[in-house]
């Protein structure tokens, strides 16, 4: 009787000190915060990988250019689609798939050119899906 006495006195005086411990925190957030700070980070990094795809993009159409007869960008009628301007930029080995570039496949490019400049839009594969535009003189998001 005496040890059940003790160990019921035990389990009360740590109840009691873990409360005024400090022991107010709930498992979830321990264990939510941590996943969304990852979760961001993932966003994060997808976000920079699909603009840095948007420049290498870029850079790949401003050598286009550079190699033309007549020194002009693909016109809106030759690039409509991805697959399109996949074709017209060959040399530089674009993946098959948009979502390789970290770009959102449902809403595809929006491409406009008249060969003197161009503008690209994609959006990026994030929680935002956050719009990319790139023209022959920077890079915006």
């Amino acid at each position: 009787m005496m040890k059940t006495f003790k160990t019921a006195l035990l389990c009360i005086l740590l109840i009691t000190f873990s409360l005024s411990l400090g022991c107010e925190k709930t498992m979830d957030e321990d264990v939510v915060q941590p996943v969304k700070s990852m979760y961001n980070q993932k966003d994060t990094t997808m976000l920079k990988t699909a603009v840095a795809n948007v420049r290498q993009v870029r850079s790949a159409l401003m050598m286009y250019a550079a190699g033309s007869a007549d020194s002009e960008y693909p016109k809106d009628t030759q690039v409509y689609d991805y697959d399109s301007l996949r074709k017209i930029l060959a040399s530089k080995s674009l993946p098959p798939d948009m979502a390789d570039l970290m770009w959102d496949p449902a809403p595809g490019i929006n491409y406009s050119s008249d060969g003197a400049s161009f503008s690209l839009q994609v959006r990026a594969l994030t929680k935002k899906n956050e719009i990319i535009t790139a023209t022959a003189s920077s890079v915006k998001w």
